[in-house]
């Protein structure tokens, strides 16, 4: 009498090797042993069926599952030093996890949480801060999971489009201060902060960086030091100090206390917040920022973004003055030249009025 084959081994038609056959908890395991001889393909099936049972795929575990709020976490654990500026991917991310639910395991979202989120920020910001949200802060946290051993879900598979969820984004926009308008502008603000206007038009520094300390001026080598805006650690960059700016820089030495660290200072008119009224304190960054905001509504300019707009008009009449492009870039501290090329057009308006005025001069 003929003995069944252990482990569903058989040959298959047309075939020359033994293929086991069997099932392990529900789950079918058929594959052939590249064996010819029933004896030595036994040994190869018995020992598939312990692995099988041991290690097999209804053995394994599954994997963790984390909340937005653990993930978030960890990534800002893993990547703030590499990044340029913290606090602002930490801000980003606090407001993605109150959003979408910092309880919420990442696994869980999907592609309409998304969507859902772009339309109710789209109502409070600019279409880049919402890609900004999106595609450069939640995007690179799911591709960084896949490697922690997590579940990811539907966001952390690599076919994921995240590509679909890209807002478009109007071009970058230039808006500079006409000589008329600087004079309004000069007007507007109030005496004691009229100087760090000045110091901006005059270095093109970032809003960030305008608030210089007196350890950043070196007169001997003509140079103010202050951080770059990079993902380097020790990042700095330099500006030259001009005559123009030399004289600024030393007129407000003289008004800021001895034991302040700041150059520019203002005079408090009133006693409030533990400020003594005619005592010199530093200017603020939010303080600046609401001086601004109201010189310009004084002044009535128009389509005017405050602080930042001050370095765009900065690097107008620095290119405007010099037609060199490279060192616009290097004053404004760009990484790449594609950067300066938003006030490229400053070349071409002034070539253009030289043209016609050459056409004029012919007729």
């Amino acid at each position: 009498m003929h003995q069944k084959a252990p482990f569903g081994l058989h040959i298959p038609k047309n075939g020359r090797t033994y293929v086991y056959d069997f099932n392990v908890d529900g789950i079918r395991y058929k594959r052939s042993t590249g064996k010819t001889n029933l004896r030595e393909a036994t040994r190869v099936a018995s020992e598939a069926r312990a692995f099988a049972e041991l290690q097999g795929p209804h053995k394994i575990r599954p994997k963790p599952k984390i909340t937005l709020d653990s993930a978030f976490a960890r990534y800002f654990e893993e990547h703030s030093p590499d990044i340029a500026r913290p606090p602002e991917l930490l801000t980003r991310l606090e407001r993605l996890a109150k959003r979408l639910g910092s309880d919420r395991t990442i696994c869980s979202l999907t592609h309409d949480d998304l969507l859902r989120y772009q339309a109710t920020r789209r109502k409070e910001v600019a279409n880049r801060t919402v890609n900004s949200d999106i595609l450069d802060t939640l995007r690179p946290i799911y591709k960084r999971a896949r490697s922690w051993g997590v579940e990811v879900g539907p966001l952390g598979q690599s076919d994921f489009p995240w590509g679909e969820l890209k807002l478009r984004v109007p071009r970058p926009r230039v808006r500079w201060l006409t000589r008329n308008e600087k004079a309004r502008l000069y007007i507007s603000i109030s005496k004691d902060y009229r100087p760090l206007v000045k110091f901006a038009l005059l270095s093109a520094l970032r809003a960030n960086a305008m608030l210089i300390k007196k350890d950043q001026i070196d007169f001997e080598k003509g140079l103010i030091i202050y951080d770059k805006k990079s993902k380097f650690e020790n990042d700095f960059g330099f500006i030259p100090i001009t005559e123009d700016v030399e004289r600024l820089l030393r007129n407000e030495l003289r008004k800021s206390p001895s034991d302040c660290e700041h150059v520019f200072t203002f005079r408090a008119k009133r006693t409030f917040n533990g400020k003594v009224r005619g005592r010199r304190y530093p200017i603020t960054y939010e303080g600046f920022k609401s001086e601004m905001g109201r010189a310009v509504q004084r002044a009535g300019l128009k389509d005017w973004r405050r602080i930042h707009d001050l370095r765009h008009t900065a690097a107008t009449e620095l290119l405007r003055a010099s037609k060199d492009l490279t060192a616009t870039r290097d004053l404004l501290g760009h990484s790449d030249v594609s950067q300066t090329e938003r006030y490229a057009h400053v070349i071409s308006d002034d070539v253009r009025k030289a043209m016609e005025a050459r056409s004029r001069a012919r007729r």
